[in-house]
């Protein structure tokens, strides 16, 4: 709750956490700097702030639910599917990575530094973010399912 009250009242002062995320250019960056405002910046540390707690959270649950579905998946005689959950364990790890190193790269911007290569950084971390997440929360999820519908279908027969 206390990360979407911070990014409300960033956008509140004009910007949205996306805008500010994923700038980009120099000169998106500025002036989503200037258009935050002081009490608007100030959101924008607390966001940064409150969210890496939720990163590690996020990275270890993803990192975690794709060794379960791992093993779940070899237990259900699926090796080749638990080889990619194995391999997908890493992708939540590699997006909280990716997360914080976006999140270093907004604190500079946040300083009023707006030259590259830190917009750049945060928009391409911020993608890889997303990218590395959803692999691991769709191995995860999907994992788990075709375990659990393979183990019926074992128990069945």
């Amino acid at each position: 709750m206390a990360i979407g009250a911070a990014a409300t009242s960033m956008t509140e002062h004009g910007v949205s956490v996306g805008d500010f995320q994923f700038a980009g250019t120099s000169a998106k960056a500025e002036l989503a700097y200037s258009e935050l405002g002081h009490d608007g910046r100030r959101a924008a540390w607390w966001f940064l702030a409150l969210e890496l707690p939720f990163l590690i959270s996020y990275g270890l649950l993803l990192c975690a639910g794709c060794a379960f579905a791992s093993l779940r998946l070899a237990a259900a005689g699926a090796e080749r599917l638990a080889r990619i959950a194995r391999f997908a364990a890493v992708f939540g790890l590699l997006a909280a990575g990716s997360d914080l190193i976006q999140n270093s790269a907004l604190a500079i911007v946040l300083t009023g530094s707006f030259a590259q290569p830190a917009p750049r950084i945060a928009e391409i971390f911020g993608d890889l973010t997303w990218v590395f997440g959803i692999s691991a929360g769709f191995v995860f999820v999907a994992g788990w399912i075709f375990a659990a519908l393979r183990s019926r279908q074992m128990a069945a027969q």
